[in-house]
């Protein structure tokens, strides 16, 4: 049905006023129904892959039927991805606090820069070998058993947050020894 434009003008101002009519107009409450099911939201990091190209943050959510507070893998209704774009120029950097001998044992200290501004990805640090991958949010105690798989690493004590810095002392066998500075290798951060 075509209408002209002074027609169409009359019947949406006819809807419009009807609309405003019938809200003006009250009529009794009914009775409240059951309590709804509460919705929950859950978030993780995402790692790169499929579905973020860099990493990002994967947020499920759906309702929660057994009312327990928990956004459980049954009740999940759907799942949307926030991923990372940004391509900055991330760095590790290694340098030594104090040099080992003489009676102290070398202290080195390997930090992220520009310093918590990583959100993904990994790196390897290198005596003679390289470590396993090292997550970007590594505890100290991960950076430490990385470093203590490597050959001629029998004991080192590091200290630090997640994101780091990181301080390492060497011990063991590398007690009061002058040791070669520990190598960035394959820093992929984001």
């Amino acid at each position: 049905m075509l209408y002209s434009r002074s027609s169409l003008t009359i019947v949406l101002l006819a809807i419009a006023f009807s609309w405003l009519v019938s809200c003006d107009i009250r009529g009794t409450d009914g009775v409240d129904g059951a309590g709804g099911f509460n919705s929950l939201v859950r978030t993780q990091h995402e790692p790169s892959g499929p579905n973020c190209a860099v990493c990002g943050t994967r947020f499920q959510y759906g309702l929660d039927i057994n009312r327990n507070g928990i956004l459980d893998d049954d009740e999940v209704e759907g799942t949307v991805y926030l991923c990372e774009t940004r391509d900055p120029d991330f760095s590790l950097h290694i340098e030594t606090l104090i040099q080992g001998g003489g009676g102290a044992n070398e202290v080195q200290r390997v930090s992220i820069l520009p310093q918590g501004a990583a959100v993904c990805g990994s790196y390897r640090l290198r005596f003679g070998e390289d470590t396993h991958s090292i997550p970007y949010d590594a505890t100290a105690a991960e950076v430490q058993a990385a470093l203590q798989l490597l050959p001629g690493i029998d004991m080192v004590t590091v200290t630090g947050n997640a994101l780091g810095p990181y301080t390492i002392e060497f011990g063991g066998a590398l007690s009061d020894l002058n040791v070669p500075q520990l190598q960035a290798h394959a820093v992929n951060l984001r």
